[in-house]
């Protein structure tokens, strides 16, 4: 019995030393060679990384803090490897380290920019922008302030859109608005961009991106790179994507009365791949009050298009043939109600040359 009193003593004794070992941390992490971001200015709501390097000779872990105070003064935090700048202009950034036993160390300050796309044109640059289209879009940090910004009429004088050139951007920035456009919200629209890049010559980096405002309607970016310029151009755009012909949609484009005169496109049955954007191009074809479409058909056979020709033929249309298509690229079927002279011209044309062959089919109502 008296042998087992000192072991237990001893036990205990060294519960207590090992305790007493671990309270008495009181060593704050220290940090090696400051933070660090890969950029010294970011666009606002554009996330970010910091580089941190801290040593603990106790601690297994140590939790780190970003304390962001803005411009305005106002002092937020943030993990490291997820900080988002809110506020234009200049932020001041330091890291708070804290190890397991509550010792804490703070960096030393690093100031980082952060650019507002929409903070940076003019007053007026952004009224213009308003008026024509409804929506500015987002500034580069990397447009010359030279940057030109110049409304777009269509043949009536109306409003088309705005566009925007002189912006001093090399072509190895254009990925950079890009991304710029995706935080934003926009998204890529793969059929305009396979029509453009058919359609525009002599341009590299043609992209469309598109964001939702409601229904059918998109505000419309495309940006393309022209004679050693990054030009943009901002437009407002109604569509429907579908494998069906959209009724509903022609109907409110289209005047009612011309609506029995246009037969509706359909896919054959067993065409499970086709795509039809129909657009609506009544600001485009501004002389043409009665309506205008255009329809982009992706997936689709010349079969497909003879059979719509034959339909056409059927209703009355003259001048446009299948031959006509395949030997020029494009036909122009046309017809005219013998009482009422309303008049509907159904151009078709072909791209089957790019990587993603395709048909337009423009539907103009006089």
């Amino acid at each position: 019995m008296n042998k087992k009193i000192p072991s237990l003593l001893f036990t205990s004794a060294l519960v207590l030393l090992v305790a007493g070992c671990a309270s008495q941390d009181t060593t704050a992490p220290t940090f090696e060679g400051g933070i660090s971001s890969s950029q010294t200015r970011y666009y606002t709501n554009q996330p970010f990384a910091l580089t941190v390097n801290v040593q603990d000779d106790v601690s297994e872990e140590v939790s780190l803090v970003a304390n962001i105070t803005n411009p305005k003064g106002e002092t937020t935090t943030s993990t490291v490897d997820n900080v988002v700048l809110t506020v234009d202009g200049e932020h001041t950034i330091t890291v708070t380290a804290t190890d397991e036993a509550g010792n804490e160390a703070t960096s030393t300050t690093l100031t980082i920019s952060a650019f507002d796309p929409y903070a940076h044109w003019s007053d007026e640059q952004k009224q213009l922008m308003e008026d024509s289209v409804g929506f500015v879009a987002p500034k580069s940090m990397y447009f010359a302030d030279t940057t030109e910004v110049y409304e777009v009429v269509n043949i009536l004088e109306v409003p088309l859109g705005v566009n925007i050139s002189s912006t001093g951007i090399d072509e190895e920035y254009v990925q950079d608005y890009i991304d710029l456009l995706v935080r934003e919200g926009y998204a890529s629209n793969d059929y305009e961009n396979a029509y453009y890049s058919n359609t525009i010559t002599n341009s590299t980096n043609i992209n469309t991106y598109d964001k939702l405002i409601d229904g059918t309607n998109y505000q419309r970016i495309q940006s393309y790179y022209y004679d050693n310029d990054f030009k943009l151009e901002l437009r407002k755009a109604s569509y429907v994507v579908s494998n069906t012909w959209d009724s509903e949609f022609v109907a409110s484009v289209i005047n009612e009365a011309y609506i029995p005169l246009i037969p509706e496109f359909a896919f054959s049955a067993d065409n499970t791949n086709g795509v039809m954007v129909l657009t609506d191009y009544n600001d485009i074809m501004g002389a043409s009050a009665q309506g205008s479409i255009q329809g982009k058909l992706f997936g689709v056979s010349e079969e497909e298009i003879g059979a719509y020709l034959d339909e056409l033929a059927l209703m009355g249309y003259t001048d446009g043939s299948l031959e006509d298509l395949q030997t020029s690229e494009t036909t122009l079927p046309m017809y005219m109600d013998p009482d009422t002279f309303a008049m509907v011209l159904i151009q078709i044309s072909s791209y089957l040359e790019g990587s993603t062959p395709f048909y337009t089919l423009d539907i103009m109502c006089m």
